[in-house]
């Protein structure tokens, strides 16, 4: 069985890819690009550097590619997923202790929190990061510093439960709700850095949206998703 696999989900990221491509390089891991749909050279470039490149038809977001990625690991046996983004935010210094932390506990998911240890900054980004983890607080019971990071690691079981239903996505909500069915969820200190090149697909705007968005399905609409009831039904 294979041990870690970096899944990079990206979409039109042709400034950053290269150098995320060789950043994952320096690392001892396997690592796949997906390529959601993007209308630029991230592909190409890509393949141009000899990366595994899977491409699909079209832009599907971020729960297409990730589903995509999960579905490439539970094929090839993987123990365990890292989502890692393709713009450059995610340092691999953090990979390894990562993992380490998730194979000396019993966590299924873990969550690279850059506030675990630091004290959050103030803006309207962060306001609506706090807003989400007051949600997953009052639903869950559970406290989670930086519910809206993306560098997350998962572990066999749910690589398995990610491929099999299209329902679950890697955003806060889902978290959220495989937390209220007994997934166990832990959290990790890291850093991150500004994105290398290019401009995020959420402007402030909608990336309000997207934080209202995510604290009203914590809230609400992940109590009509079907319900389950053990941990054991999850897996």
């Amino acid at each position: 069985m294979n041990g870690l696999l970096l899944v990079v989900p990206a979409f039109n990221e042709e400034e950053s890819i290269a150098a995320t491509i060789e950043i994952l390089r320096s690392q001892p891991y396997d690592f796949v690009i997906i390529n959601d749909g993007s209308a630029d050279r991230t592909a190409e470039i890509a393949k141009e550097k000899a990366a595994l490149v899977i491409d699909l038809p079209f832009n599907q977001g971020l729960a297409g590619a990730f589903l995509a990625g999960m579905q490439y690991a539970k094929a090839k046996g993987y123990r365990y997923v890292m989502q890692f983004d393709a713009d450059g935010q995610h340092l691999p210094q953090y990979i390894e202790p990562m993992l380490n932390t998730m194979m000396k506990t019993n966590v299924d998911i873990l969550i690279g929190s850059r506030f675990l240890e630091d004290t959050m900054p103030v803006s309207l980004r962060t306001f609506g990061s706090i807003l989400i983890r007051t949600m997953v607080k009052l639903t869950t019971g559970q406290l989670l510093t930086d519910p809206t990071s993306g560098m997350r690691l998962y572990n066999k079981q749910m690589i398995d439960v990610f491929a099999n239903r299209t329902d679950l996505t890697p955003e806060p909500d889902t978290i959220a709700y495989l937390m209220r069915n007994g997934v166990q969820v832990g959290e990790c200190p890291i850093t991150m850095q500004d994105r290398l090149a290019g401009t995020s697909y959420l402007s402030s705007w909608s990336a309000a949206k997207y934080m209202i968005r995510m604290a009203f399905s914590i809230l609400m609409i992940q109590f009509v998703r079907t319900r389950i009831e053990r941990k054991e039904a999850v897996l």
